[in-house]
């Protein structure tokens, strides 16, 4: 990149993270403004270890407000013949317990396509709206939300990297769980969840735990799957512990260049935000 286009990346960089640090009262408002950033051109779709996965990173890091411990975990992969270079931005909210409950989401999308697109011959940005801002977006609502209300134990958020190209991110966190951030009792795992259903809205979820979810929410119908998707998913490497990962449900647009921001339900999104935050409150 030449020092001029640097430059320019760089302003457009700046100024839109002016606009996007602005956070707002209205919840809706706020999952549309994570949506937007996360699929915002400069960031590229997000690939594994490329620039625009750290943009997002640094999204996520500053939208998420004081209280609890930030940090960032670095690590490198092998995929596709190829070695990348990544990092995860993790927060863990200590309440004194000895137990720590999970909540993770990945960050990372395709990029520009790639052998992993259903865009054949679209050399364009997919922008990964639904796959996966739309739960990266849950993962900051729900930090802000208990830096400032109590839950039943610890917590601890992670956007997970590597995740397109082989769940090498949750494997990553897996093999090396800090000491610090207790004992993990719990797995709860947010991906495309943005796209909820308007006329018969239902939330799915695939577990490996014999203990069923109780539906609190009058908005919507909870539905359990196989524990299929908990098995390929990034529970994949937690199923010593009960994992629950949700979904609202795949779609045409899936891996496409038309995975858009405008698709997406925000108001199912504040629906399964006050539902996940009553889970952890209890």
């Amino acid at each position: 990149m030449t020092a001029y286009r640097y430059c320019c990346f760089f302003a457009i960089y700046i100024f839109g993270w002016a606009f996007y640090g602005q956070t707002s009262e209205n919840p809706l408002t706020d999952f549309r403004q994570h949506v937007d950033a996360l699929c915002g051109h400069t960031l590229q779709g997000r690939a594994s270890g490329s620039l625009g996965e750290s943009l997002a990173n640094r999204y996520v890091w500053e939208q998420w407000n004081t209280g609890s411990k930030k940090e960032k975990l670095s690590y490198r992969f092998t995929a596709q013949g190829n070695t990348v270079n990544s990092e995860m931005v993790t927060a863990f909210i200590n309440r004194k317990s000895s137990k720590t409950i999970l909540l993770g989401a990945h960050i990372d999308h395709l990029g520009l396509g790639g052998e992993l697109s259903k865009s054949p011959g679209k050399n364009e940005v997919h922008p990964g709206a639904d796959d996966n801002a739309s739960g990266v977006a849950m993962l900051i609502e729900m930090h802000n939300y208990f830096t400032e209300h109590n839950s039943i134990c610890n917590l601890l958020f992670v956007a997970y990297t590597g995740h397109e190209l082989g769940l090498y991110g949750s494997e990553h966190l897996s093999k090396h769980w800090k000491k610090r951030w207790k004992n993990l009792c719990l797995v709860y795992n947010f991906d495309m969840i943005g796209r909820m259903d308007t006329l018969h809205p239902k939330l799915l979820y695939s577990s490996n735990s014999d203990v069923n979810l109780m539906n609190s929410s009058k908005s919507f119908q909870l539905t359990k799957e196989s524990s299929q998707r908990c098995e390929i998913l990034d529970t994949k490497h937690f199923l010593s512990v009960p994992c629950y990962t949700f979904t609202t449900g795949t779609h045409l647009d899936y891996h496409k260049i038309s995975d858009l921001p405008e698709y997406l339900n925000y108001q199912g999104l504040y629906e399964q935000f006050l539902f996940f935050r009553e889970l952890l409150a209890r």
